[in-house]
């Protein structure tokens, strides 16, 4: 019966007799909200004093009074609707832009592949015929290096076999072939703690048998034996350096004592200088030092260097090819939507600052979050 709709009592299970009370706990009532949005709430809501719907129907029993407010919010979602409308109309427009650069940005890619790949091809032969003409002129040269080096390693060494017997037999006091401890501890530059005589264990440092033949001095204790009468000699030099700068200041401080009182004479004084000459390297250091090439030889590492700069130049070439080609292969196959409306943007990076840190997105590559006190970028995908 009519009588029973709207009756604050629920008769049907889907409630649908109650359409305008809350009896119903799965009922629903219409908003018409004419002017706005139509709305359906749970019966529950009518007449609980709250209002629901924006043109009040849903507290038609005049407890409280809720006003029609459907053209004024249907006036601002309209509004609304029309700003989308229009972020999405221009939106639109800048994507087929987008496109349209993409698409060309493309094309200039496809077509420009097989140029870079004829040049790379045509640079092949001239790569190999360098490569041949580099590996003649470096084995040239390490064969006249070689040759240059073993030279002068024999000619040192016959020099070090002269210095050495010379040295041997200065030592060798008495003659019998044999260095002993005693004529050890005569030699001047042993004299490590530069105490004015040369001890046992200062001498001892450089017997390694009890008696020293020349075969043994020669392997195994000039070196040693010339390394401390160099530093030895070095030392002497400072000692003696020092020496000459503390009296030609002394010397320089009396001068200057004698000058105060005559001020025009201080006027035209030239002062001498002071400044030392180091001293030149020793005949055994320089016996370290292997010579200059000779003209051939040097010539050959011109002729070297030259083909290694020759080759290298194209090799870089032919690898900054190589490396545009995969660039532009790798554009070509990579997915940029159906329109390639997002191909302009590989390549290039976004940067956004929120508090301490600035985010960056490069679209096609990273996404990083830097510090912005200076710290280091983390990766975030």
């Amino acid at each position: 019966m009519y009588s029973q709709v709207n009756d604050d009592y629920c008769d049907c299970p889907d409630g649908s007799d109650e359409p305008g009370t809350s009896a119903c706990p799965n009922g629903k009532f219409h908003c018409a909200n004419k002017g706005h949005t139509p709305l359906d709430i749970p019966s529950s809501r009518v007449n609980d004093k709250i209002c629901d719907c924006c043109d009040g129907s849903d507290e038609y029993s005049g407890v409280i009074e809720c006003p029609n407010i459907c053209d004024e919010l249907g006036k601002s979602a309209r509004e609304e609707k029309q700003r989308q409308a229009e972020i999405a109309r221009k939106g639109f427009a800048n994507r087929k832009v987008l496109a349209a650069e993409g698409q060309k940005l493309r094309e200039e890619k496809i077509a420009g592949v097989a140029p870079l790949k004829d040049e790379r091809e045509k640079l092949l032969p001239k790569k190999e015929e360098l490569l041949q003409k580099k590996n003649t002129a470096v084995e040239r040269e390490t064969t006249l290096k070689d040759k240059h080096r073993e030279a002068w390693m024999a000619v040192s060494a016959e020099k070090k076999k002269e210095k050495a017997n010379k040295m041997f037999k200065e030592i060798d006091i008495n003659g019998d072939g044999k260095i002993t401890l005693d004529e050890l501890k005569k030699i001047e530059y042993l004299d490590s703690d530069h105490d004015g005589s040369v001890s046992d264990d200062e001498a001892k440092i450089f017997l390694s048998v009890d008696e020293i033949d020349a075969d043994h001095f020669l392997n195994n204790t000039y070196e040693r034996l010339k390394t401390e009468k160099v530093a030895y000699e070095d030392f002497k030099s400072d000692q003696a350096r020092e020496q000459a700068e503390k009296d030609a200041q002394e010397k320089h401080e009396e001068d200057h004592d004698d000058l105060v009182a005559d001020e025009d004479k201080a006027d035209t004084e030239v002062y001498p200088d002071y400044t030392t000459t180091p001293s030149p390297p020793s005949e055994e250091e320089n016996d370290d030092v292997m010579p200059p090439y000779d003209e051939e030889t040097q010539k050959a590492i011109n002729e070297a260097e030259a083909a290694r700069k020759e080759y290298d130049e194209i090799d870089i070439k032919i690898s900054s090819l190589d490396s545009q080609i995969r660039e532009a292969e790798s554009f070509i196959e990579q997915d940029f939507g159906a329109d390639h409306a997002w191909a302009t943007l590989k390549g290039k990076c976004f940067e956004l600052t929120e508090k301490q840190y600035t985010y960056k997105y490069c679209p096609f590559d990273k996404t990083v979050q830097k510090d912005k006190n200076g710290y280091g970028e983390t990766g975030l995908g």
